[in-house]
């Protein structure tokens, strides 16, 4: 329903081939189940031993591409579509990017463990970082081998999400700015990422009240 209604309204503006008629408009929808799906601890080491391992070899593009993916918290495409000269420093500036509604450059942090492998890319600025479009079949071969069940790439940005928020020393919006997102909306889906933080500061809290009342 969603997508027939993003398909009217594509037609009415900007292409102008029908009026301002939609009919999913005032359509009830089947409530949507969010996905909560991220690695694990355990699946995280597993999935980096791997890739290390995959570095070394003929895939180092592919391997390359799920890493930076990883470590930066970026959608899959905004990995594919960076280029040698969007690199500055330990920074990839977006111009061209899925929030892109204020004319701001997307910018994809780079932390040591990202630029050491970037290091190990062959450059041609004329295209991209990795040189690929999408390490789907090296994903699906890792998953399938390390154990890794029903996790997609971009599982991985939850994943970035839920070990940021984990630390305690970031917040929603702060986590939120790191993976480009604009939408307030978009940040209530990842308060359910924080329930292990606050779990912990629940219990903090308790024992200081019994500490001032013993």
């Amino acid at each position: 329903m969603a997508r027939l209604s993003k398909m009217f309204s594509f037609a009415y503006r900007p292409l102008e081939w029908t009026g301002n008629d939609n009919p999913c408009k005032g359509v009830v929808r089947n409530k949507e189940k969010k996905r909560r799906r991220k690695a694990s601890r355990e699946e995280i080491l597993r999935l980096v031993s791997r890739l290390r391992k995959e570095l070394d070899t003929s895939n180092i593009a592919s391997a390359a591409f799920i890493w930076l993916l990883l470590f930066t918290g970026a959608r899959k495409g905004e990995i594919a579509n960076a280029k040698w000269t969007n690199l500055d420093g330990n920074r990839i500036l977006l111009d061209e990017h899925k929030t892109d509604d204020g004319g701001y450059a997307r910018v994809i942090y780079l932390p040591p463990a990202a630029m050491e492998i970037i290091a190990r890319l062959p450059r041609t600025y004329q295209g991209t970082l990795t040189g690929i479009r999408d390490p789907r079949k090296l994903w699906i071969r890792i998953c399938q081998e390390e154990n890794i069940p029903g996790i997609t790439m971009h599982d991985l940005r939850r994943t970035f999400a839920s070990v940021a928020l984990s630390t305690g020393q970031l917040t929603l919006e702060q986590v939120m700015q790191m993976l480009g997102q604009t939408s307030t909306q978009t940040t209530k889906v990842y308060a359910w990422l924080m329930e292990d933080t606050h779990a912990a500061a629940v219990e903090m809290v308790a024992y200081s009240m019994v500490d001032i009342f013993s």
